[in-house]
């Protein structure tokens, strides 16, 4: 809109700081600024060349359920776009988006609907959501909002003599244009007149019915617990310099010790609300853990005055038992010795067992004033943990931490077939959301803070893409970009900014320096997905092949065959353990070939599965040079475990 002269540069620099303090998307910050909705409509209309439909329209639609099913709610999040009319007779279906431009999204709706030639409307991203809502779950709260957003700009603009709503706000004065043809009228959104039977929609059309949802409660519009915690202690926790999002990674960590632990889903969700709350209140020249309380008489007789505030502070918000419970005994011992009950063993509260270790491990390997007045790496960092095993932490969760923290990069390279993305970012709160968005759909993900980290893995590891702020405690991110450059001459690592500085120099000056993309924050993560998964598609180096090694005492042998089964990989996994030299080879998921100590086929799958001691390299150019193996590899497990548990008796 700036670019071409739709706006003015002081209403694009109105919009983006109400982007920034509200995170709506930049057509719904220039509403929020005042300008007159239709006027936002009609630009939009013009640049996607498609017509537009109103809130208000947009509101009061009344869309047929057999519509609303031809797009599965999903999809429709996902990509911000709502079907509302079906031509049965052309078999065309009409939808409403905020991106009408957005091809991914209309591939992903043809395919969702088998249909071809959609036709879009554009409208109010903020909008679509109220729509999506509305008419898939019975909710009109979203609408309500909108509406009354509206309410309070009209008393706004009323008391306004110079109204941002008028053309003079939206552009400059320049010279009258040559003539052109006119902006695309409002649509309004016709009600079929005859129903389409469902027996007469064509099959290929026709997904599962949606379920019917009953309105929302009010709990749900107000957000869950775990939410409300986070926008907590994230606003809380923005100050504690070297321990800053120290609670929402926790968080994390304790969710994935839980899902590896198979703790029941209310239980691992109550852990995981510990992890956020149970350093709040606790003010001191300490950062108490476990670990360093149990080591140290100055942290223990300090954690025994404080080890209540986080329960105390957050009373009135009513969290579940289980999370107070959890808090109130981290500093309990699985040797008894610890407080305020002197709990032993399995008495401990299991929540409060694994926030102890989490806790602890977090401060080991992000904290430089913890007890070694240095960052760990994981291995350091669970050998020490492992050292208090039986006294302080429960072995059981030691093994299992230590499986997930050591395991984790090796999981993601081995199910990634998407590429390697670096985040360099110093906000830890920004980056968890896209870490795990990106995780989500499978893509390698590395975080550093600063450019000499991002600069010590780029030595060590292969990249697609950085994701990089522009500002950065020891540079910017245009230094970053350079020392990249210099260093890997005809490399094909893209660079995508992701920065609060909106700029316009800074954007032009990333640009004309390579960079791929310059994005505003904040951001969706799922765009930001999008975008990555653009750039790593039309990559040189996209479709490469990625080998991985490891310790099998970090991931063992049935967790990287089950990951390779499933992902469907193809290669060799070459073992080295005891002296010997053996491999499993792979096509597209399936076990062809097993060789190990003079066996071949599934007796050498068998003589081998049970190793626990060595390591792996991973090879996925590799082929057998003949198939000696019929069974699948679930029952190559199941077999492989049942002789083991034979022979252990």
């Amino acid at each position: 809109m700036l670019r071409e002269g739709r706006i003015a540069q002081e209403l694009f620099d109105q919009a983006m700081h109400q982007r920034r303090l509200s995170g709506a998307r930049f057509e719904d910050a220039l509403v929020e600024v005042g300008v007159a909705e239709e006027q936002v409509l009609k630009i939009l209309a013009d640049l996607y060349r498609v017509q537009y439909i109103s809130t208000q329209k947009l509101g009061s639609a009344s869309i047929d359920k057999r519509t609303l099913a031809l797009v599965p709610v999903q999809i429709a999040e996902q990509y911000g776009a709502i079907p509302v009319l079906f031509d049965r007779r052309k078999s065309a279906l009409t939808v409403v988006m905020s991106d009408p431009d957005d091809v991914e999204a209309m591939k992903a709706l043809e395919l969702a609907t088998q249909l071809r030639g959609l036709r879009a409307l554009v409208a109010r991203p903020a909008a679509v959501r109220a729509a999506i809502e509305k008419h898939y779950r019975g909710d009109d709260f979203p609408f309500s909002m909108l509406k009354n957003e509206s309410l309070a700009l009209h008393h706004a603009l009323s008391r306004n003599d110079e109204p941002k709503n008028g053309a003079a706000a939206l552009a400059p004065a320049r010279p009258a244009p040559p003539p052109r043809a006119a902006p695309p009228a409002p649509v309004p959104l016709p009600e079929p007149a005859l129903p389409t039977p469902v027996d007469e929609v064509p099959e290929r059309t026709r997904p599962p019915a949606l379920p019917e949802r009953a309105s929302p409660k009010k709990d749900d519009i107000i957000g869950d617990p775990l939410k409300l915690a986070i926008v907590m202690v994230s606003l809380l926790e923005g100050n504690r310099k070297d321990l800053r999002g120290h609670s929402i990674q926790t968080s994390i960590l304790i969710r994935k010790v839980a899902e590896k632990l198979d703790v029941a889903a209310t239980d691992a969700r109550a852990a995981e609300v510990s992890g956020l709350i149970h350093d709040l209140g606790k003010a001191s020249n300490y950062h108490l853990t476990a670990y360093n309380v149990a080591r140290f008489d100055g942290h223990e007789t300090v954690a025994r005055k404080l080890y209540a505030t986080p329960t105390r502070v957050v009373e009135s918000a009513k969290f579940a038992k289980a999370t107070t419970h959890a808090v109130l005994h981290m500093y309990e011992r699985y040797d008894g010795n610890g407080f305020p009950d002197g709990l032993r063993g399995p008495d401990i509260p299991l929540e409060s067992r694994i926030l102890a270790l989490a806790d602890s491990y977090m401060d080991l390997t992000n904290n430089p004033r913890n007890s070694f007045r240095r960052v760990l790496t994981p291995q350091e960092a669970c050998e020490a943990l492992r050292e208090s095993q039986g006294t302080v932490f429960d072995p059981k969760v030691v093994d299992c931490l230590s499986r997930v923290v050591l395991g984790d990069e090796i999981t993601n390279r081995l199910s990634s077939d998407r590429g390697t993305v670096l985040l360099v970012d110093p906000d830890v709160e920004e980056t968890t959301v896209i870490e795990l968005a990106l995780l989500e759909k499978r893509y390698n993900v590395h975080v550093v803070r600063a450019i000499d980290e991002a600069e010590r893995f780029l030595e060590s590891g292969e990249v697609d893409v950085i994701v990089s702020e522009m500002t950065l405690a020891s540079g910017t991110g245009l230094d970053l970009l350079a020392r990249v450059k210099r260093s890997r001459k005809g490399s094909s690592i893209a660079f995508v900014f992701l920065s609060d500085e909106t700029d316009a120099g800074k954007v032009a000056e990333a640009l004309d320096a390579g960079a791929a993309d310059y994005l505003f924050k904040p951001i969706a993560s799922q765009v930001l997905v999008a975008k990555v998964r653009r750039i790593v598609e039309r990559s040189p180096g996209a479709s490469r092949s990625r080998g991985v090694n490891g310790s099998l005492e970090e991931m063992g042998i049935p967790d990287i065959v089950q990951i390779l089964h499933q992902g469907r990989k193809s290669g060799a996994v070459s073992l080295f353990a005891d002296g010997e030299t053996g491999a499993i080879y792979f096509r597209e998921g399936a076990i062809v070939d097993v060789v190990w100590r003079g066996l071949r086929g599934e007796a050498a799958f068998y003589a081998l599965v049970g190793i626990s001691k060595g390591n792996f390299a991973i090879d996925p150019t590799a082929k057998a040079a003949e198939e000696t193996v019929s069974a699948s590899p679930e029952m190559l497990l199941l077999e492989g475990m049942r002789r083991l548990d034979e022979s252990s008796r």
